[in-house]
């Protein structure tokens, strides 16, 4: 569809944090008849409705009504939304009704070259890097973009954006796996792609480790000979370990030649300079640098960027220093596996780390995290739904290694004055959930700024 004037479009999600806002509104502004659906109530969506107000918009909440399809001319899915599972969706497939998402459109309509980062861990960080560091080098780069854009799952829709990006510009894109579900529908991949790490991830939503894997590599469907590929060695390893032996659909290799190739391991020539801690930043510098090599950047001039790097919000963030202890937020680590990287990053802390962990409970395996708790911590504090399940796992290991103080609380806020009155100087506190907030808070912003505003307000 090029012309959306007057055509009926329904937008399935609009998202109680706004995912679905951004392609609503450039929808209405480009004429569109927009029918938003969503379930959740509208007193659930009010600060996602409010950014469009003012735009002829039409609203159905609580539910999905198959005879909102009745006349439409395209439905456009939010990442959120399970396709698989939702009948709304498998009622516009019966009536034939094109189905897109947000990404699918700006993918068929960005005149820009597009650098897109996916992978487990490190996506969001990578891009940032990858864009601070473009952004600042953009005179010394080849034919110097007037522009270069961040967009994504990083939190920005650029579609509005679409009338002032030149085919000049450069654009560069987080994409998450719910984004990249279906983009292989579109003709087109980025001309420069680059996968940072894989574990399983979102199994509920894609089944299987391996068709997870399979979602991830859709951001390499269609690179041709003139785009580039660039794969971390930890990724190459577990895409050898889950039986993967090419990037491409097998049908598409006999047709077309594969792009160049490139890996990375570590920015060794980095270490003990990044302003972020930990050796998967390294991981992410280097994920940075080869894209810069690839651009014909100056791989010095990189890397003096990259040192300038100050990190994301609630990743690893240092809050401040109180009393001696050093409060670090990390409330984005939403996967027992994150907390283990989290830990890691503090090494030198060992055993000097009051640990803040817990949240809605999604049944994850604690074994490896309980282990690295053993190995890292002097004391751990659980909260939120899942934390009698952590405790115990974490127990089971009496008699084979060295326990931690361990305590359990109720309230979120409870837990950081308990962690205030346990740390010691010259230790850390650190925030590293390993669960979703559902069960307190909206999301895990809500909760790294609810920590944040506690630990700044301590006088």
């Amino acid at each position: 569809m090029s012309d959306f004037r007057n055509q009926h479009v329904v937008v399935m999600g609009l998202g109680r944090f706004g995912g679905g806002v951004g392609v609503t509104r450039w929808l209405a502004e480009q004429g569109a008849k927009v029918v938003v659906t969503d379930l959740s109530p509208a007193e659930q969506l009010q600060k996602s409705m409010a950014k469009l107000e003012g735009l002829q918009i039409e609203y159905h909440l609580g539910s999905h009504p198959e005879s909102l399809l009745d006349d439409a001319q395209l439905l456009v899915v939010s990442p959120a939304v399970d396709k698989s599972k939702a009948p709304f969706v498998e009622a516009a497939r019966r009536r034939r009704i094109p189905i897109s998402s947000e990404m699918n459109l700006f993918f068929e309509r960005c005149p820009a070259r597009i650098i897109g980062i996916t992978g487990s861990l490190g996506k969001s960080t990578s891009t940032a890097m990858i864009f601070d560091m473009l952004h600042a080098l953009r005179p010394t780069l080849p034919n110097q973009p007037p522009n270069i854009w961040l967009g994504g799952n990083i939190g920005v829709s650029l579609l509005s954006d679409l009338p002032d990006i030149t085919p000049q510009d450069l654009v560069v894109l987080e994409l998450s796996s719910f984004q990249l579900d279906d983009l292989d529908a579109i003709p087109r991949s980025p001309f420069l792609a680059v996968l940072t790490y894989l574990m399983p991830q979102h199994l509920d939503r894609h089944g299987t480790y391996h068709s997870y894997i399979r979602t991830k590599l859709k951001i390499f469907t269609h690179q041709t000979a003139a785009d580039y590929a660039v794969v971390s060695e930890s990724a190459w390893s577990e895409l050898e370990k889950e039986g993967f032996d090419t990037l491409y659909p097998q049908h598409r290799t006999e047709h077309r030649p594969i792009p160049q190739m490139h890996t990375y391991a570590l920015a060794d020539q980095l270490a003990g300079q990044l302003a972020v801690l930990g050796s998967h930043n390294l991981a992410n510098a280097a994920a940075a640098l080869t894209v810069g090599r690839i651009l014909g950047l100056d791989e010095t001039t990189c890397a003096a960027e990259l040192k300038k790097f100050r990190g994301l919000p609630h990743r690893l963030e240092f809050i401040r220093e109180y009393e001696g202890v050093r409060y670090y937020d990390d409330s984005k680590a939403t996967t027992p596996e994150a907390v283990i990287t989290a830990l890691q990053a503090l090494e030198d802390y060992r055993h000097r780390l009051v640990l803040l962990a817990g949240g809605y409970n999604k049944n994850f395996d604690f074994t490896r995290l309980s282990e690295a708790i053993c190995d890292h911590t002097r004391a751990v504090i659980f909260f939120g739904e899942c934390r009698s399940a952590m405790q115990q796992s974490l127990r089971e290991l009496e008699g084979r290694r060295m326990l931690p103080t361990i305590k359990t609380v109720h309230d979120f806020r409870g837990g950081i004055n308990l962690a205030r009155r346990l740390a010691k100087p010259g230790e850390i506190v650190l925030l590293s959930p390993g669960h979703p907030s559902y069960d307190e808070f909206a999301n895990y912003e809500e909760r790294g700024d609810a920590f944040r505003q506690m630990v700044t307000g301590w006088i």
